[in-house]
């Protein structure tokens, strides 16, 4: 009897911290949505030739891009964008998504929650901000991840921090280099980005 009470009051106790961090998570306010728009660029070519990296700057002309919502993916069924010519053709797609912070000062905290299948880098205002399962360094417009990972793969969360250093009043962009672990010998990739 006394293993069950306390058995009990730890199924207690962390029902309770849960419910607590669910209901932390639920007032922090979301500035990009895990279903949002965001124009994006398939790599079969160098997004911004010329200027290797400068996709990644806030004044990048982005116009031409397609434009689409998450999850970015193929081979998984999925609502969201279907890059169903992406086996074989491109290892990856650049991202950019605007968002609005009237007052940087004013935030306590900034983070991400992530599905990435197989890797990513993250740039906001054009200075990189987080990096999963990515080789060090620049990565080349038609770069490939580490390797690839265990399935189902869980939505991360990740705390950005310095975004004080990087975020200006009012429009920032968020730019990010999603990453399969090959060109054509993944059955699957995907990609979705929670910013709050």
């Amino acid at each position: 009897m006394v293993m069950r009470r306390k058995g009990w009051l730890r199924v207690g106790v962390w029902s309770w911290i849960l419910l607590l961090a669910s209901a932390a998570w639920a007032q922090a306010a979301l500035v990009i949505e895990l279903e949002s728009n965001w124009r994006y660029h398939k790599a079969t070519e160098d997004p911004s030739p010329g200027r290797p990296g400068g996709w990644r700057e806030p004044g990048f002309a982005d116009a031409g891009w397609l434009v689409g919502p998450a999850p970015f993916s193929y081979g998984e069924g999925l609502s969201g964008t279907d890059l169903s010519d992406m086996r074989g053709l491109y290892p990856g797609v650049q991202l950019r998504k605007q968002f609005v912070i009237p007052d940087p000062a004013s935030l306590s905290a900034l983070r991400v929650r992530v599905v990435s299948d197989d890797g990513f880098v993250a740039w906001v205002n054009g200075n990189e901000v987080l990096r999963f399962n990515v080789p060090a360094g620049d990565p080349a417009y038609d770069g490939l991840a580490l390797g690839a990972l265990t399935e189902p793969l869980p939505l991360e969360t990740y705390e950005l921090p310095g975004f004080r250093d990087w975020l200006v009043a009012g429009t920032n962009v968020l730019a990010v280099q999603a990453m399969n672990t090959s060109l054509g010998g993944s059955s699957d990739f995907v990609f979705m980005l929670e910013m709050e």
